[in-house]
């Protein structure tokens, strides 16, 4: 570097009187273009003798990543301003900042520049230029000097993501970010809990880097991704785990790799052990118990009857088993869990899925208290079942108690079940809820006996069985940038005018200057809440139930009031001023005219509008009110007889305290009559005219301070009325009353955002209260978990919230003192993108995987508790007919807070067996867990975005096609195929404080009667009820079709089709099927009115298409399908009286199986030999091989013995772990009879397995490998 040497010019009287100048404006309040414009004054006229050196060190430049820490430095400082102009690349390199013109370069002194601060690519080589420039002392750099930059390429290497969950329903891609690599080399293994809970327990975070004993397989992935782009790559999980896309994977991923700060190539191993899964757990933890939900991923729907065990220190610390709505707990052994060596293994048939206790937190401690239930009567979802089919299950159990019949609550029964040969298929000891209910459900193998299954229920203690029943089995959318709104003031009083600032900064921090904006002003309804003022409502309460929270918001009053738009300045930054008129608006009745000023929310919407057009909007709100004074009432009862006085309070409060003061205003009783009168309009409909009349029966002048007056009003008529409090600047209160009829209504306007955000009623609650909460979802569609804690779990449910707008009612009870807190944690399932987005947002929401399964969690605190449930039983539907897939909406009414068992199934089977529910037996009411901690698996979930390169597939394609990654956007064609005899069944439906519930689902494809049975149980009051529902089609299709082929086979397949409508026409019918050669595929049909005909092609089954099939079934079963599809030629016809165009047209999917041919060559040789002997088999050639293979099963008889020696050796060589092993070795150990014992048999070795003791260690350790379902897992 060079030293910086003094001018020894001497100064003239000019130079000092400008040396002068410049250091007076230097120090003073000048524009900072004068200033520069000074100092380039001075730099002409006193040109610097100093200079300074400028390098490009490159000793580190080993890679591209190094550029990060590769700078052109100075000897002395320099200015971006200054230096920039002043450097060029070739090829050209743009400056960071040149993409933000709004952001200038800036002044500060700097003595280096790194190379990331250039767009400059891997792999090329640059050209760099310096012309003259100055440094921040004015120094002037006066010379041209050009650098050689190389062409430096990323280093060679790979991470794996820390996130190890991956959906098993969605695309179960695995990103890794590979630089430079052509191929990873990649180890895996199927791991088990049992591997997972030892690693955890002795080496806690690093499990994953520890699991051992496992069997390693091999595979090289050819990673294919661009040189030099450094991205993540989408591994295709499914290639390890084959057909079994649920399943745990430990991966070790290794390969030769080049360390950032490093030049030499060493092996790098990273394992990574991940699960696919179905299974989302959500767990709570109290000092007592670990509370667990499981909800499925896909559609964060419950996950019933799934075994949840929590292993502590690499032991067993407990098992349960989750009910209806995926929930189940387990005591803890001590009060504090040690979260770095404890894991919950949740696992349902083939999924399984685990929650690490040290990684997976939410936040949010709790606890849990217990309670009490029981019951005699069984249930099922329809009786009638195929092998295969899923049962489902409920018992309510009851027991009499001082005269009383109360619920069997929180005790132990057995249920056991029983197949049509007197074996036990089911033993499993469940505890019944508050009313006595307990519900499971039983799969009944696909081989199973046909005929009638029992179900027993047995108590605790006693002898014989409480109750027992059967069912039969027969055949038969990213962003870059943020914007906040915010205001000086959050209170506008009796002010004409307002002002606001619009900020709008990239992410990454920088201002968005010159970028456009608009915004708009919204006037809202505003209810305000004021501190020590909780019972009293402020401004218009619009019935007994609408006072839910703070602010209370209607969108019928809201309006707009201005806008306009502009460009921030360089700061990103706008303030805008904004005025208000006026607001006056006319309480008009039929005898009175009254002046209203309402208080209301302004509401400012600002929009910026980013350089790509990508736009963000937020929104901030501040309140405007008339006055300094707010009037107030109370009403501890607005629902009275006639012959009742209503009692009113009614109080003065001030905005401001220190401007107490006493004012009058005038109270007005207003009564609202509605009249209702049905006309006939088009074509004979009938509509109804619904008027409001309003009269002022009485006023009266009131004086109001901040103490409450009492007001009491004896009714004179009958129905709605309102009490009107006016001041003279028109700030008013407004509060309905009813007398003799309650009459609920109201409408709630919520804003939604990314955060669960909680509103209650009331700050504080007496004991005996009703809490209401709104829970201000973010989510049109949730799982939600709710909870009430402290010191305990008083109160949980999961519930599916619809919305964001119903409150959730909990009363308060005693032992919620002083306070508790009430806890939402809201799931959602894999989100489809929504339907209206552009093809560019549709892309993005692709690509970065806006769909994937989200958690969040809030908290309010309150006090809480649950009274009461139900008993009569009403069933309302929307509709009595229906179509396939429709959604149907059946609204429950019965007893306040009721548990309610509904069963939809096909009434074509029910009829079967004459079954319907009858009176239920009791049900019981639960309070759920309160928290300590929280968890949950799905921050940890992999997103399923698309990657910027994806490696080839280095074992087979198993499962659909994921080049694109993601998830699919096609839907279905509407072609008929899911069919389900029960549509619905739900045990433990909750009816809320008005004794009505709605259940949703929408119907399978089944054409059919369909009967809901209802089973209602409210503390010794039971109920049932069972109504039916038609769904149908106007065109309808069956199918016809054999129930198998075979080779060589020529059938004829096809449906029957009946026009289900009063109309004659001809239809046209179309055969489509992607393996099949279909003969006569399009063909025309007419039809009467009613009537049903048959249409049919024909099939050839040869042995080519055998082997085709076989080659893309590999190896399973081979099934063929074909589509049908039907729809009129002349839609008009139809559609032109009053049919839906998709009524009258329909397609089904048939599928029936392909017979594997039977072995058609067999050999017997017969002989004796002392020593040995040669036999020759012919084979047939390969050419008359189906598939060109041949199976050879060889089978001697009694006295072939050479080499069973070495073969016993063999199998006691293993271990036998695992059931498969054992099972293998028994069935060894009963085929070889009394040879064991002639060859005097011994165990090679002490580790081998001693066939002696077969049977004992086979037969006895079966429980161990036994499932809950009866199965075993091998």
């Amino acid at each position: 570097m060079y030293n910086l040497k003094p001018n020894s010019t001497h100064p003239t009287f000019l130079h000092l009187v400008l040396i002068f100048l410049i250091t007076l404006l230097s120090s003073c309040s000048v524009f900072e273009s004068a200033k520069l414009s000074f100092r380039k004054m001075k730099r002409s006229l006193f040109p610097p003798s100093c200079n300074f050196e400028v390098a490009l060190d490159l000793k580190n430049y080993n890679f591209f990543d190094d550029r990060y820490n590769t700078s052109i430095e100075f000897s002395t400082e320099v200015e971006e301003e200054e230096f920039i102009p002043a450097i060029r690349f070739e090829p050209a390199a743009e400056y960071y900042k040149t993409n933000y013109p709004s952001n200038p370069l800036s002044r500060y002194g700097s003595r280096f520049f790194s190379l990331e601060s250039w767009n400059i690519k891997p792999g090329i080589a640059y050209k760099i230029s310096i012309d003259p420039f100055f440094s921040k002392e004015d120094c002037k750099f006066s010379k041209t000097v050009e650098f050689n930059l190389p062409a430096k390429n990323y280093r060679p290497n790979f991470w794996l993501t820390e996130n190890n969950v991956i959906e098993s329903e969605s695309n179960r891609i695995l990103p890794i970010q590979v630089s430079n690599l052509d191929n990873l080399n990649i180890e895996y293994s199927l791991v088990n809990p049992a591997h997972l809970v030892s690693a955890i327990s002795n080496y806690e975070l690093k499990y994953s880097d520890k699991i051992d004993s496992v069997s390693w397989k091999k595979t090289n992935w050819k990673v294919n991704n661009k040189y030099n782009s450094n991205g993540e790559v989408g591994f295709p999980l499914d290639t390890l785990l084959g057909k079994d896309k649920q399943a745990w994977v430990l991966m070790r991923v290794s390969q030769k790799v080049v360390e950032y700060g490093t030049i030499e190539e060493k092996l790098k191993s990273s394992n990574i052990l991940v699960q696919s899964t179905n299974i989302g757990i959500t767990s709570k933890e109290d000092n007592e118990n670990i509370y667990v939900w499981l909800n499925s991923l896909s559609k964060a729907e419950p996950v019933e009857g799934a075994e949840v065990t929590l292993y502590t220190a690499g032991s067993n610390s407990g098992v349960c088993r989750t009910n209806q709505d995926g929930y189940c707990s387990i005591p803890k052994f001590s009060e504090q869990l040690n979260s770095k060596k404890s894991v919950i293994v949740a696992e349902k048939g083939n999924d399984k899925s685990f929650l690490y206790f040290e990684n997976m937190k939410l936040y949010q401690p709790y606890s849990y208290y217990d309670r009490t239930n029981q019951s005699a009567k069984i249930y099922f979802d329809r009786k009638l079942y195929r092998p295969g089919e899923k049962v489902e299950i409920k018992a309510l159990l009851g027991e009499r108690s001082q005269n009383n019949f109360l619920p069997y609550a929180n005790k132990s029964a057995t249920v056991k079940i029983t197949n049509t040969r007197g074996q036990e298929v089911v033993n499993s000891t469940l505890v019944t809820s508050d009313q006595g209910g307990l519900w499971l459900n039983y799969t009944i193998p696909s081989e199973a006996p046909l005929g009638h299954y029992t179900v027993y229920i047995n108590t605790a203690g006693s002898k014989t069985y409480l109750s027992s029943d059967s069912f039969q089995v027969e055949e038969f959318r990213p962003v870059s940038f943020g914007v906040t709104v915010a205001s000086s003031t959050q209170q506008i009083i009796g002010k004409d005018s307002f002002e606001f600032d619009i900020q709008a900064n990239y992410l990454f921090g920088t201002p968005m200057g010159g970028a456009k904006y608009k915004y708009s002003i919204l006037k809202k309804s505003y209810t305000p809440d004021i501190q020590g003022y909780d019972q009293y409502s402020f401004g218009y309460e619009q019935d007994y139930y609408d006072y839910y929270e703070s602010e209370y918001e209607q969108e019928d009053s809201s309006g707009y009031l201005s806008g306009d738009e502009g460009v921030l300045d360089s700061q990103g930054h706008a303030k805008v001023d904004s005025s208000l008129t006026n607001f006056e608006s006319i309480f008009e009745t039929s005898n009175d005219k009254i002046t209203l000023v309402d208080p209301f929310k302004i509401q400012i919407e600002a929009t910026v509008i980013d350089v790509d057009a990508k736009s963000i909007t937020n929104t901030h709100s501040l309140h405007y009110l008339p006055s300094n004074n707010l009037i107030g009432i109370q009403c501890e009862d607005r629902y009275k007889s006639i012959k009742d006085t209503l009692k009113f309070k009614i109080v003065g409060v001030p905005i401001d305290p220190k401007k107490k003061e006493t004012f009058k205003a005038t109270a007005y009783i207003i009564h609202n009559n509605w009249s209702s009168v049905e006309s006939k309009g088009f074509i004979g409909s009938l509509f109804r005219t619904n008027t409001l009349d309003k009269k002022t029966l009485d006023s009266k002048t009131i004086k109001l301070s901040g103490e409450a007056i009492n007001f009491d009003y004896s009714p004179k008529h009958a129905g709605s009325h309102s009490l009107l409090i006016v001041d003279d600047k028109g700030s008013y209160s407004r509060m309905d009353f009813y007398v003799y009829k309650r009459d609920s209504f109201y409408a709630w306007d919520f804003r939604s955002d990314d955060s669960i955000q909680l509103s209650s009623d009331k700050p504080k609650y007496n004991i005996g209260d009703i809490a209401k909460v709104i829970i201000q979802s973010p989510y049109p569609e949730a799982r939600a978990i709710l909870s009430v804690e402290r010191d305990g779990v008083y109160w949980s449910k999961s519930i599916h919230l619809k919305g964001n707008s119903e409150p959730i009612s909990i009363p308060i009870k005693p032992e919620y003192l002083p306070n508790v807190e009430f806890n939402v944690i809201l799931l959602t399932g894999r989100t489809p993108p929504p339907k209206d987005l552009s093809e560019k947002d549709l892309e993005d929401f692709v690509s970065t995987d806006y769909g994937v399964p989200k958690v969040k969690i809030g908290s309010i605190q309150l006090t809480v508790s649950t009274d009461t449930k139900i008993a009569p039983v009403e069933l309302i539907f929307n509709k009595e007919i229906y179509s396939p897939r429709e959604e149907v909406k059946i609204k429950i009414k019965t007893l306040p807070r009721s548990e309610v068992l509904i069963s939809v199934a096909d009434r074509g089977i029910l009829d079967l067996v004459n079954y319907r529910f009858t009176n239920p037996v009791s049900q019981f009411y639960k309070l759920w867990n309160s928290i300590v901690r929280s968890f949950d698996i799905r921050d940890w979930i992999v997103k399923q975005s698309i990657y910027t390169g994806k490696g080839d597939n280095p074992g087979g394609d198993y499962g659909d096609d994921q080049s694109d990654g993601g998830f699919g956007k096609e839907s279905e064609d509407g072609t008929r195929k899911d069919f389900k005899p029960t549509a619905y069944w739900n045990p433990n439906i909750k009816t809320d404080s008005n004794g009505e519930a709605e259940i949703k689902f929408t119907l399978p494809d089944n054409l059919t009667t369909f009967r809901v049975m209802a089973s209602v149980s409210r503390n010794g009051n039971y109920g049932s009820e069972n109504k039916e529902f038609i769904v149908k089609k106007s065109l309808i299709l069956k199918k016809s079709a054999p129930r198998f082929v075979r080779i060589n086979d020529t059938i004829s397949v096809g449906a029957t089709i009946t026009n289900n409508t009063k109309i004659k026409g001809k239809f046209k019918v179309s055969f489509d099927s992607k393996d099949l050669d279909l003969k006569n595929s399009n063909q025309v049909l007419e039809l009467d009115a009613l009537q049903t005909k048959e249409v049919a092609t024909t099939i050839n089954v040869d042995s080519k298409l055998y082997e085709t099939l076989n080659k893309k079934f590999n190896g399973t079963e081979i099934e063929l399908a074909y589509k049908v599809s039907v729809e009129p030629e002349n839609f008009d016809l139809y559609t032109n009286s009053g049919i839906i165009k998709s009524d009258i047209k329909d397609a089904i999917e048939v599928k029936f199986p392909f017979k594997k041919p039977e072995p058609v060559i067999s050999n017997r040789i017969s002989g004796y030999t002392d020593s040995s002997e040669s036999f020759a088999i012919n084979f047939p050639s390969a050419d008359k091989v189906l598939l060109r293979e041949a199976g050879f099963d060889f089978n001697v008889s009694g006295t072939v013995l050479t080499g069973l020696k070495s073969a016993f050796d063999f199998y006691g060589s293993n271990p036998y772990y695992c059931m498969e092993q054992r099972t293998s070795a028994y069935l060894l150990s009963i085929s070889s009879g009394h040879l064991l014992n002639k060859f005097g048999y011994k165990p090679p070795n002490s580790d081998s397995y001693d066939f002696n003791n077969i049977e004992k260690l086979f037969v006895n350790d079966m429980p161990d490998f036994q499932n809950s379902d009866g199965s075993f897992r091998l």
